[in-house]
């Protein structure tokens, strides 16, 4: 493969990446008390750190989420000032919820693990959806330190088509894929877990 295709390679696991993580942002910010009362769920240490994890996970998924999908624009258009901080970050940033989520599935924790809803419980697919971070933090740092010449017109729309069709394998088909209720799940707004986190959120409160 040429220096090329590694650098587009390198961009479309970075905004596969950066998706994801908005996704789970965008989840998050609009079910705040309801992510609350799921990290509620995770263990003494977290419960504990849930006022401020509450803020700080969507900010920060939020933040390395934009940086992320900024290399779908043409690399002479990056801001690599500002991508050569944020993606270590991200990067650290994922470190930390790989090691979070392996540690609650070598604890053997049913609990849910509030990436993207407030149904699904810590797995194998999670560690996918987990390592996927780190590895487009490091990813797209390397490219950044020295951006390809490539062709500006195509380089957006390659990397965006792959970026989208890897992010939706990971929620959307993952999700289909490791459900009892199939596909179905997969389209669920409002999980029906909701309502135990919610009362569990209510008795932590009491």
């Amino acid at each position: 493969m040429s220096s090329a295709g590694i650098a587009m390679a390198s961009a479309v696991l970075e905004v596969a990446a950066g998706l994801i993580l908005l996704q789970g942002a965008v989840w998050k910010l609009r079910n705040r008390r309801l992510f609350h009362a799921v990290l509620a769920t995770q263990g003494r240490a977290t419960r504990g750190a849930a006022g401020w994890l509450v803020v700080l996970v969507p900010a920060a998924e939020s933040v390395f989420g934009v940086s992320g999908v900024l290399l779908v624009l043409p690399p002479g258009l990056w801001p690599l000032p500002v991508l050569s901080v944020l993606l270590p970050a991200q990067a650290c940033f994922g470190a930390l919820l790989v090691a979070h989520v392996l540690g609650r599935i070598r604890a053997g924790s049913a609990a849910a693990c509030g990436c993207l809803n407030a149904e699904e419980r810590f797995g194998w697919p999670t560690v996918v959806r987990a390592g996927l971070i780190p590895l487009g933090g490091v990813a797209g740092a390397v490219v950044v330190i020295s951006p390809p010449h490539v062709d500006a017109g195509s380089w957006s729309p390659l990397v965006a088509a792959a970026a989208t069709m890897i992010a939706l394998s990971l929620t959307v088909g993952l999700r289909a894929v490791t459900s009892p209720s199939g596909a179905a799940a997969a389209r669920t707004t409002r999980p029906s877990g909701a309502g135990d986190a919610v009362r569990h959120d209510r008795f932590q409160d009491g």
